[in-house]
């Protein structure tokens, strides 16, 4: 575990409730401004053919572009052959 993520494990266990709440929601706030940067960052980056990683609920996988739209790629995943409809802040451009 990181020092940070050590920090915010004490803290957890000594905020109050409000304060936890508090801390919970200035961390969703900078998680969206994040994932919302990184969207439209690779909105304008990738394209149809492009490699991209992503880690999904079966862990790390790649594939390439198909389809790109305003939110969301259309993957076609290595491995699986599965076809993905992928938001953008999950992509990761590989080559």
């Amino acid at each position: 575990m990181s020092d940070s993520l050590a920090i915010f494990n004490t803290m957890s266990k000594t905020l109050s409730d409000g304060e936890l709440r508090e801390a919970i929601g200035i961390l969703t706030a900078e998680r969206t401004v994040r994932n919302e940067r990184k969207s439209n960052e690779n909105r304008y980056l990738l394209n149809i053919g492009d490699r991209v990683e992503w880690s999904g609920r079966r862990g790390p996988s790649t594939g390439v572009v198909t389809k790109v739209k305003q939110k969301k790629a259309l993957v076609t995943e290595d491995t699986q052959k599965g076809r993905w409809d992928i938001p953008m802040s999950m992509l990761t451009k590989i080559s």
